[in-house]
Parts: structure tokens; sequence; C-alpha cells
């Protein structure tokens, strides 16, 4: 039974009052909204996220064609912005790894490798390979060639990888061997036949690199980017006839796309021909800077300096002119040490108001004294430059690299030592010391600084390797130093170097058959090898093994005025009988 108002009322029911339309009106629409909220609620990220990617999207064509431009640093942020908006797009990753590659290719191997593992297609782990190569990170690169391998084996491009790689580890015969896979395919890319060429130039088989100087010289008379390429692969060529310096010299000067460093490599090959015109030939040079340029006059007289033309470049700079300008000034002194005039340079060093920094005066006149045999006076000198340049590394780095050019080794030392406890320029300052000793035939010395830089860098296999060889030679061939550089071939086996070492050690420990064993996989086309150390390693193998025919043959290939005291005593390792 329905109540009544009376009832309703004493229930603390309200009445029933009709709503006006208005008011049902405004409900409904409150209704709506509310609805529309929810959903919007619900709407709104998928929205977000969508804006996010499109606008990343556009950061990423921005940053190509900052790129295309020519603008890394633009290129750089744009990329980077568009990571801070989307960072799950592969299009995205993949530009930021392409840009930072530009400056940094060991920055640029994450990013590469993210977008591979996002992607999923080949042609991003072909750049994750050739990254890896670019940042001289090998373990990375054949790592991840054998994984493309693993879905592409004979593909070209896979090949082509190959190549690069083994090229990059001095590994020549195996680099041949997968360009002449590349060659067999029908879509073998015209770049692969000039690698080729370039590569078999380091051929021990003669026809072949007859062919491929022959291939060399016919790809040369093209003017496009192939030609170009080709002929400076000749300009630089050793085995390069002086029948043909003039035509790739005259091609290299002709071609459209040529820089100006190529033209002066074209003019250094015209300066080697018998009865040449030297006054042409400087000429020449000065025609391709810009003319009343003093820094363009600069850098021709180095360029002649370099060439051993120290007196043509002393006549571009005259005395009076070399005073207004701390570079002129500089370059004319240099002149004059290459025509050993340093007493003139002494007179003109004592001048006042001289344009140049103090360090820089007091190195000149130090080094000045050096080569005048002045004793007392030069050791003051030395004291003072030390003295104005201590605890300023790069400064000190330059004292050693002018010390080193003037064959003054220990003077050099020293100094690089100071560098090496500054730790922006430690890497050069170890590479110098390495190079110094090696140069020096001072083998325990080498063996020091390469101990030190191993502490330095502990993660640098070829570090590692180098101290293992050198320990070797040195008679340090215990089963920690053997199990160590079994460990480093075994996770290269390609790079030829670690092979090397291991056969020193192997050898250094009376295991001459081991020794040998180390080579059992490798084609009689490396030899001989790349570098005289390493065939005279393989020389003493052999002797210790009794392959007296072989090793005789290979030692006329070794330049014995190179090696090492100890790699020397390699080459009288008694002969076994075979």
């Amino acid at each position: 039974m329905a109540l009544g108002p009376a009832e309703r009322h004493a229930a603390g029911v309200e009445f029933d009052v009709p709503l006006h339309p208005h008011k049902r009106l405004f409900i409904a629409l409150a209704a709506i909204a509310m609805v529309l909220l929810v959903v919007a609620g619900f709407a709104a990220k998928p929205v977000y996220h969508w804006v996010n990617r499109w606008r990343a999207l556009q950061s990423v064509e921005a940053s190509a064609q900052a790129q295309r431009a020519g603008d890394a640093k633009s290129a750089i942020e744009k990329a980077q912005s568009a990571m801070n908006l989307w960072p799950f797009d592969a299009r995205v990753v993949r530009q930021m790894a392409t840009v930072v590659a530009l400056v940094n290719p060991n920055a640029a191997l994450p990013y590469w490798g993210q977008t591979w593992n996002m992607s999923h297609d080949l042609v991003d782990l072909r750049h994750f390979v050739n990254a890896a190569v670019d940042a001289g990170n090998f373990p990375l690169a054949v790592d991840q060639l054998t994984q493309l391998q693993k879905f592409a084996p004979n593909d070209v491009d896979t090949w082509m990888l190959v190549a690069r790689i083994r090229l990059s580890q001095n590994n020549v015969p195996e680099a041949l061997d997968a360009l002449k896979n590349v060659l067999a395919s029908p879509n073998a890319p015209e770049d692969a036949h000039l690698l080729y060429a370039q590569t078999a130039q380091y051929s021990t088989d003669p026809a072949e690199r007859a062919a491929s100087l022959d291939y060399l010289r016919s790809l040369s008379a093209r003017t496009d980017d192939f030609g170009l390429r080709a002929l400076r692969s000749l300009v630089n060529n050793s085995a390069l006839p002086p029948t043909d310096y003039a035509m790739v010299a005259n091609r290299l000067l002709a071609h459209p796309q040529a820089s100006r460093d190529d033209k002066l490599n074209a003019l250094r090959l015209k300066g080697r021909e018998p009865g040449g015109d030297e006054d042409a030939l400087v000429k020449a040079a000065r025609d391709l800077f810009p003319p009343n340029n003093p820094a363009a006059v600069v850098e021709v007289a180095r360029w002649l300096r370099e060439t051993g033309r120290a007196a043509a470049a002393l006549t571009l700079i005259d005395s009076t002119t070399a005073l207004t300008r701390q570079d002129m000034f500089l370059e004319r002194i240099l002149d004059m040490a290459d025509l050993k005039q340093w007493t003139t340079i002494n007179e003109l060093l004592n001048q006042p108001n001289l344009p140049l920094p103090k360090e820089n005066l007091l190195l000149l006149q130090a080094l000045t004294l050096n080569q005048l045999g002045s004793g007392t006076n030069t050791d003051v000198a030395w004291k003072r430059l030390h003295n104005e340049v201590a605890d300023q590394p790069v400064k000190l780095f330059n004292v050693a690299i002018y010390a080193i050019h003037f064959g003054l080794d220990d003077i050099a030392r020293p100094y690089l030592q100071e560098v090496i406890k500054d730790p922006e320029q430690r890497r050069a300052a170890c590479e110098q010391l390495v190079l110094l000793e090696r140069r020096a035939h001072h083998t325990e010395a080498l063996h020091t600084v390469l101990l030190q830089m191993a502490g330095y860098y502990p993660q640098d296999k070829i570090v590692q390797n180098d101290v293992l060889y050198t320990g070797f030679l040195l008679g340090e061939a215990g089963q920690k130093e053997i199990n160590d550089a079994q460990n480093l071939v075994a996770g290269n086996p390609h790079i030829l170097s670690y092979r090397f070492t291991l056969s020193a050690g192997l050898l250094a420990a009376n295991r001459p058959g081991d020794a040998l064993q180390v080579f059992s996989d490798l084609a009689d086309s490396t030899w001989p090898a790349a570098y005289n150390h390493w065939n005279a390693v393989y020389v003493a193998v052999l002797r210790a093994n009794g392959l007296v025919k072989k090793s005789d043959w290979l030692e006329n290939f070794i330049k014995v005025d190179d090696l090492l005291p100890e790699e020397k005593k390699l080459l009288d390792t008694p002969l076994a009988a075979s």
C-alpha cells in the first residue's frame, strides 16, 4: 500500500516535487560530462604517448637533417631530445647511435646494441659490427659477427664485414679469402673489387700483387670516387714503379674530387722523379694555398721541410717577416734546424722581443745548446725549461715530442713519465714511451713501460699481449704466462699477434712442437707475415722443429736491424734434427 503525503512526511521521506525541465536537462548534461571525464582519464595516457612518439620522430628527422648538413653537435642534441621523449622506437635509438658514432664510436656501441635488440633487422646488426670495429672493440665485433654469420652466412655484406675485421687484425690472408668469397658472387659490389686490389698489395703472391696493381692503374683513370680511392692507394704504394710516378701524380692533380692533401701527395710523388724541376714543384705547392696568406705560407714551408726541402722552405719566410708572427718564426727556426744552422739559431734566440711564449723560447734555447754541445749551459737551460713547464702535462708532453724529434731520448723519458701522472695525457705518453723504447731496442725498458701501462689499462688485451710477448723474450715463460697467452688466443683466434706471442712463449718454455702447432691452421699464403718480429718468431719455431728449408726462405724477408736484441737471437735458434 502506497504511503500518503502525511505518512511519507512522518517517515522522513521528501514529497515528490516535479523537476523543472531545465533542471532535468542540466542533470543529464552533468551525467554525460562525468562519463566523458572518466573516458578521458583512461584515454589521456595513450594520447600523451602518441604525442611524445610523434614529437620524437620529428626530432629524429631534424637530427638527420643536421647530420646531413654536417652539424654534429645539433644532430646529437636533437637525437638526445628524441630519446628523452620516446626511447622505445628503434628509429629513435638508431639515429642516436648514428650521430654519436660521428664523434665517439665507442659511446655509440650501447645504442647500436639496443637498436639491434629492438628491431632484429640484420642491417642494424651489420651497423653494430662496423661500429665495434670503428671503436677498436674487436672481441665485441667478432661476437656480433658470429651472430650475423648464423643468420646470413653466405651474404655478400657478411663476407665484407669478415674482410674488414681481418684487415683490422692485420690478418691479410683471411681478409683476402673473405674478399674472394665476395667476388665469387654475381652481386659483388664494385667496392669489393677495389678493396681486394688494395688488400692484395700485401699478398705474399707476386702474381696476385701484380694483377691488383694493374687493376688499380686502370681504375685510376676514372674521375669518380673509385678513381680517387685507387689513386690514393697508388700514390703511397712503395711497389709503384718510377715509370708510373708521373701518370699517377698527374691524374691525382687533375682529379675533380681531389683534396689539397691529395694534391700535395701527388707533388710529393712528382718530387721523387729523377731530374725533376724543384722550382716548379715549390711553385705548384704554393699555388695550392691562398695567396697573401701568412698561415698558408707556413703550411707550404712545413710541407717542403717535411719532404726534405728545408732550404726551399727557408726562402718563403725571410728573417724580418718571421719576427712578426709566432708560427712563421717557429717554422723558420725548424727549417734552419734541419739545415744544421745551430750557431745562427743560437744568435737569433738571444735577440729581444721574439714572438714566442716563454716556454717555447726556453725549449728552443735548450735544444740549440744541446746541439752545440755547451755542457753546463745546456744543463742550466733544461732546468730553466723544466721549472717553467712543471705540473703542466700538455706543455711537458710538447717538450718530450720535440726532444724525441731531435733524437734526445734521455731528455724525453723523464718528461713522459711526468705526463703519465695526468689521466688525460696518460695514454699518449705511454704510447710514445713504447715507441721510443722499441726504436731504441731496449727490451727490458720496453717491458717495464708495458707493465706500467697494463696497470693503468687492465682491460686492454693488446697491452696484455705485448706484456706477455716482451716477457717471453726475456725468458719469463712460466705456466701462468703461458695460460694467459692461451686464453687470449682462445678468445680471439683470428688475431695473429696473439698467436705469435703464444708461440714465442711455448718456444721459450722449450715446447717447440706446441709452438709450431699454434700456426697449424694458417695457410701458406700467410708467410711472410706482416711484421719483421712475427717472421723472426716463426723462423725460430721452424728451426726448432728442423724445418730448415722454409726457415731459410723466410729469413730472407726479415730486416734484422728492426729487431730487438732478443728477437735477433731467435734467428740463431739451434736447428733440430728433422
